[in-house]
C-alpha cells in the first residue's frame, strides 16, 4: 500500500464522525434526488391521469401513452399476443414475440406456459397503434377466481 493511501485511511480514521456524518448527508441526498427524478414526469397526460383526470384515458384495447408497466390477470393467449385485465378492469393487448422474456418463479419458462387467469406483470414500451410490446412478462401466480379450490380462502 502507498503511503499516500496509507495517509489518508489515518486522517479518515481519525475524524470518524465527521466521515460519518458526511456518508449520511451524501445517503439522504441521493434518496431524495432519486425520490424526485421517480415522481417526475415527461408525459403531461401521464401525469394527469396520476392525479386522478380521467379525461386522458384511452380505449380499453390500448396502453396510455408512455406506459412501460402493466399489472393484471391474462384474460386470452392468442399467437403473438395476451389480453391482459389491468387492476383497474381495462383490458389490454400486449404484443409477445420471440424477443420477449417470460419469468415464472426467477425461472426462464416458454411461452405456451401462459395460461389464462395467471396474474402477470408486464415490462415493455407502448407503440404508436397504443399496444405494447412486452420486453418481459413476469407470472405472479394466479387470480383468486381462477385458483383451485383448495389454495381460495373461504
Amino acid at each position: 500500500m502507498s503511503d499516500r493511501a496509507f495517509r489518508l485511511f489515518e486522517f479518515i480514521g481519525r475524524r470518524r464522525a465527521a466521515t460519518s456524518w458526511l456518508l449520511g448527508v451524501a445517503a439522504i441526498v441521493a434518496i431524495a434526488g432519486g425520490a424526485w427524478f421517480g415522481t417526475a414526469s415527461s408525459n403531461p397526460a401521464e401525469a394527469r391521469t396520476a392525479q386522478g383526470d380521467d379525461s386522458t384515458r384511452q380505449l380499453p384495447a390500448t396502453v396510455a401513452a408512455g406506459r412501460r408497466s402493466l399489472q393484471g390477470v391474462i384474460v386470452q393467449v392468442r399467437p403473438r399476443v395476451i389480453l391482459v385485465r389491468a387492476e383497474d378492469g381495462s383490458v389490454m393487448r400486449v404484443a409477445v414475440d420471440e424477443r420477449t422474456t417470460i419469468r415464472r418463479s426467477g425461472v426462464t419458462v416458454p411461452r405456451d406456459s401462459l395460461a389464462g387467469g395467471m396474474r402477470v406483470l408486464v415490462l415493455g414500451r407502448t407503440r404508436d397503434d397504443g399496444s405494447m410490446r412486452a420486453a418481459v412478462v413476469a407470472v405472479r401466480g394466479s387470480s383468486p377466481a381462477t385458483a383451485p379450490a383448495a389454495n381460495r380462502p373461504p
